[in-house]
């Protein structure tokens, strides 16, 4: 402890008196066939352990493995070839894995009760604010049909930035319900015509819409099912990832009430030349459609050449601040700036200004003047136009980061944002747009309180004449199809206020010995978001500096041993493996021993290499023995 700046040492009646009673470890009998305590710990508990000495909660044990289980050691799960032998999509030693499904046609997405989108606080189970399927593992974001799917998008979610980051580069804004920040691997068309315009089938009679895309190892992904434009109709919120080498297939999607078609004899991972590369310098996207109406695909540093984040890193990310708001600016403030008609008409202020994405994202700001804006307030102060209670689609649950955060924008779902229908002149949510219900057959249910009522909306088909670039119309601007889906983009990823920023994760590295009982060469596989700096790579062999010349940029590095790792030598050998990334940050928290945000280092014995083969050499089988990463 320490005590006027001066440091001594505590006894333990003194550390008792900070910590509470004394711990130990004690057995509660349980009444038969319950999970029912017997009586009460003083009386009835049995003392396991209790040494006065020692605090015992959340013990940690480091006594070899027989002791405990009764065996020298578990059995090593059987190790994820990454030889290259397994699918030609998978290089020897690279850094990659493969995942997809056999149709996103077969799929039980629905939400609880249908889809939160528009639903009102009425309270009880179902209540548009509580659908927990939605947020804890995805679920459908709005009403649609299997004939409106066409494609498949990856996001790469990204943690908040540390505590210490500076404030202008840690407050980023909106990040939806999720609670991070999400960039696009890329999008991928799961449909595609032969040559005559005629979609193959599945086993199921349906179009066959089975994909297969490669994906970085050890990176966390979620996916969203995509309609033509490529706005998003379901989402995965639970973070998935594989690791190198490794085939993650499914039947469908989130199929658990029956048996599904068989993934590895869908046409996509039988017919190894068809996959969406999501590893390559820059995300794929969708920009158009072919003479069939299909999607067509180009990469982001192509289409969006100008935009920040779309060239700096692999992933694609688009924000307020950098993308959208000068969009706005130059398209929607002349008639939807502070004061104009448009804005006193609606209540949607649309121009670069910060109180722009306040209303959009929290539903409310202050305005100019001081003027607190709020729901409360009619058009010409704004945003509601109606006087019932409850009837408007904005709600006193401003800032809600469940799902619908002001009436404009629904977080994470273009398809039900009011802004996006206003682009494309048509209502997206699959609502009928003259009452707001959902269809009777859609599976979507009312709110049990009586408060589903039509929406309140702009007519938006007749908007779409102020964005065709040919109207008469004052105010009438040409918004090109790549500004929209930016725009659309921008509201499926959490609208996030600031998502262009520098590269926070850290560098994967994998490792893939080469050879059975002798290793000889090690396959070094790495990949970041941002280019790696291959001046800091860094091998050494028990302290020897045995890193290899390296040319241009690759992927993949192998390492020659100047010591064949055998059985007999394994614990006798450490090896060291480090890459950094180029940007070299002050905020990394770097410090002596300590790994920082931008650097991966692992550490791994020649036991541990040949555990990765699946070989276990049982020399020293201490729990928590052996290979780790800093």
């Amino acid at each position: 402890t320490v005590s006027d700046g001066v440091y001594r040492d505590t006894t333990l009646e003194e550390v008792m008196k900070i910590i509470g009673k004394d711990a130990g470890i004690w057995l509660l009998p349980l009444e038969p066939n319950s999970t029912r305590q017997v009586g009460h710990i003083a009386d009835d508990a049995r003392l396991v352990v209790d040494f006065p000495e020692y605090h015992e909660i959340m013990p940690r044990a480091v006594v070899n493995y027989q002791a405990i289980y009764g065996i020298p050691s578990p059995a090593l799960t059987p190790p994820t070839d990454n030889d290259g032998g397994q699918d030609q999509r998978l290089p020897a030693g690279a850094p990659y894995g493969l995942t997809g499904a056999a149709s996103m046609f077969d799929r039980e997405t629905l939400s609880l009760n249908g889809t939160p989108w528009n639903m009102r606080d009425g309270g009880g189970a179902m209540s548009g604010r509580t659908y927990l399927n939605l947020a804890s593992s995805g679920a459908e974001l709005a009403i649609f049909d299997n004939d409106e799917i066409f494609g498949i998008r990856v996001l790469m979610p990204v943690p908040f930035m540390p505590g210490n980051m500076p404030s202008y580069i840690r407050q980023q804004g909106w990040s939806g319900f999720q609670q991070h920040h999400l960039r696009i691997l890329g999008e991928y068309p799961i449909r595609k015509p032969d040559g005559s315009g005629v979609e193959p089938t599945d086993a199921q009679g349906n179009p066959d819409t089975s994909f297969v895309v490669r994906v970085p190892a050890d990176t966390p992904f979620l996916m969203q099912t995509i309609d033509k434009r490529g706005m998003a109709l379901d989402i995965e919120t639970a973070s998935r990832s594989v690791v190198r080498g490794e085939e993650q297939y499914c039947s469908g999607c989130h199929v658990h009430t029956r048996v599904g078609m068989d993934p590895l004899k869908s046409r996509a991972v039988i017919n190894t030349n068809e996959f969406g590369d999501f590893t390559t310098n820059s995300a794929p996207l969708f920009v158009g459609f072919d003479s069939n109406d299909f999607p067509v695909v180009a990469d982001a540093q192509d289409v969006y050449p100008n935009e920040a984040g779309a060239t700096a890193r692999r992933s694609f990310a688009v924000d307020w601040d950098n993308n959208i708001a000068p969009i706005i600016q130059n398209r929607c403030a002349s008639c939807h700036a502070e004061g104009a008609p448009a804005q006193q008409l609606t209540g949607l202020r649309l121009d670069a200004d910060k109180r722009t994405y306040e209303l959009l994202t929290k539903n409310r700001y202050t305005r100019e003047d001081g003027t607190a804006i709020n729901s409360g307030f009619k058009p010409g102060d704004g945003l509601t136009d109606i006087d019932v209670t409850g009837r408007d689609r904005i709600t006193s649950r401003n800032g809600n980061r469940c799902c619908t955060s002001s009436r404009w924008v629904s977080v994470n779902s273009a398809r039900s944002s009011m802004l996006a229908w206003a682009l494309y002149g048509e209502r997206l949510d699959g609502r009928d747009p003259v009452t707001g219900l959902p269809p009777a057959n859609s599976g979507v249910v009312v709110d049990d309180s009586g408060l589903e009522y039509p929406e309140i909306w702009p007519k938006v088909n007749e908007h779409l004449g102020y964005l065709d670039g040919n109207s008469s119309l004052q105010g009438t601007t040409n918004m090109l199809e790549s500004e929209k889906r930016l725009i659309t983009r921008w509201l499926d990823i959490g609208a996030p206020k600031l998502n262009v920023h520098d590269d926070m994760m850290r560098p994967v590295m994998t490792i893939t010995p080469v050879g059975t009982t002798s290793i000889s060469s090690i396959l070094v596989g790495v990949w970041d978001d941002s280019p790696l700096d291959f001046n800091r790579f860094r091998v050494t062999a028990n302290d020897v500096d045995i890193t290899p010349e390296i040319n241009g940029s690759p992927d993949t590095i192998t390492v020659v041993l100047p010591t064949a790792v055998t059985k007999a030598n394994a614990d006798s050998i450490k090896l060291v493996f480090e890459i950094w990334d180029i940007p070299d940050r002050s905020w990394s928290r770097e410090q002596v021993g300590v790994s920082a945000a931008n650097r991966t280092r692992r550490t791994i014995t020649g036991s541990g290499l040949f555990n990765i083969l699946g070989i276990e050499i049982n020399q020293s089988n201490l729990i928590f023995a052996d290979s780790f990463e800093e």
